[in-house]
């Protein structure tokens, strides 16, 4: 059977939703298609606040949750429980408003989503206004939400996008706010997909025990992932590390690598405990464990543990002209290239210096080595012009005289 282009307020295709002091409503679909349905707020496809089952080979297409201020799921909004299996597919989905939340599904808080066998969210998108962002082109969890993709799933050539600001659009793929727990396994994937912040993956956490968890226990996320956007939403990735990271991987402060398989380049703005990383790192605040066969650079604020084997260690050295800054980035014990000496108008250039044990020293490029990631200051020294006035004797030529210096007769 088939529900094709109708429209309401809440589920353009099907809304279950029981009556109160009722049991929890169901929904089965095991074949058709919901195709071309439109929500005014929510749940283009189906509205299920119950238990949703999607299988066989069910389609949900070309749905839409369309307004003017908050419209969630495109394809399916989740208030309750939903399973996708089999062959069924979730495509051509759109969430637009101006707050634009899950073109494919929206997961409501504490509630959980399971895509498992073949299942599919596929060309889904969350498109807002200018003003407020879009989360999760394919799926968008709320707040204390759980989600596993596992068997062969896939969410792939999903977007979150804003129609003007492109920099307000997170998680192309999925995004997630204070969610509980994703568990990635099998050969389930996130590919294709595009966002601002977060192509692939975008997830946010919670200091409370227990959130902010991804499961990398195998699988793999193309695309680049966000791990915890500020210190008060940290998130952890671990399990058994056999899911493989292809994108950029940014972990916010606060956030955890303790496993996985990293073949992109990593910003390390928390902490490394594990892992295996074959691409370029970058640490800006804690090493304490992981295998890397890629590079690590170091920055000024980073740290690496005792014991941690970096073979190809490299660290950022910054110079700084009052407030102008450049940075090289100089393998562990290689000599520096002095750069061009700087000029200033009435002072001199007394070179390069940095913090030495609390004091401060001249850099010499002639035969100081790069030992960790370091700072250069320049250092100016004030200078005066003295002319000599000789009543028409011979002249004397001008001289320079660095401030506080007495003039050689």
């Amino acid at each position: 059977g088939n529900i094709i282009g109708c429209s309401a307020e809440f589920g353009g295709g099907v809304c279950i939703y029981p009556r109160q002091g009722a049991e929890a409503s169901q929904f089965s679909m095991s074949g058709g298609s919901i195709i071309g349905c439109v929500a005014s707020n929510s749940g283009g496809g189906v509205f299920a606040s119950g238990k949703f089952q999607m299988s066989g080979q069910a389609v949900i297409r070309s749905c839409t949750a369309e307004g003017t201020s908050f419209n969630c799921g495109g394809g399916v909004y989740v208030d309750g429980s939903f399973e996708m299996s089999g062959e069924a597919i979730i495509e051509g989905c759109q969430a637009i408003s101006e707050y634009a939340y899950g073109g494919g599904v929206f997961v409501n808080s504490s509630r959980s989503f399971v895509m498992s066998e073949k299942a599919k969210i596929e060309g889904c998108q969350a498109i807002s206004t200018p003003s407020s962002p879009s989360k999760g082109g394919g799926v968008y969890l709320a707040n204390n939400t759980k989600f596993t993709l596992s068997g062969s799933a896939v969410i792939q050539n999903c977007t979150a996008t804003n129609s003007a600001n492109h920099g307000e659009a997170y998680g192309g793929g999925v995004s997630a706010d204070c969610v509980k727990e994703i568990t990635l396994a099998d050969s389930a994937r996130i590919v294709g997909c595009t966002a601002a912040n977060g192509s692939g993956l975008y997830i946010t956490g919670s200091h409370q025990p227990g959130y902010g968890i991804l499961y990398a226990n195998s699988g793999s996320v193309d695309g680049d992932v966000v791990l915890g956007d500020y210190e008060n939403y940290p998130c952890t990735i671990t399990g058994s590390g056999g899911t493989v990271f292809n994108g950029k991987v940014t972990v916010a402060p606060g956030s955890t690598i303790e496993s996985g398989t990293f073949t992109g380049e990593v910003t390390n703005n928390g902490t490394i405990s594990g892992g295996e990383f074959s691409g370029e790192v970058t640490n800006n605040k804690t090493i304490s464990g992981g295998t890397f066969s890629g590079t690590v650079i170091n920055g000024e604020d980073g740290t690496i543990a005792e014991g941690v084997s970096i073979p190809n260690l490299k660290f950022i050295v910054t110079f700084d002209n009052e407030g102008t800054r450049t940075t090289a980035i100089i393998d562990n014990g290689a000599k520096l290239t002095a750069p061009a000496a700087p000029t200033k108008e009435g002072y001199r250039f007394g070179g390069w210096y940095y913090d030495n044990n609390g004091g401060k020293a001249k850099w010499n490029f002639d035969t100081d080595t790069v030992t960790r990631a370091m700072t250069l200051t320049a250092k100016w020294v004030r200078t005066y012009t003295v002319t000599f006035e000789t009543s028409g004797g011979s002249a004397v030529d001008p001289v320079t005289v660095d401030a506080g210096s007495t003039v050689t007769k």
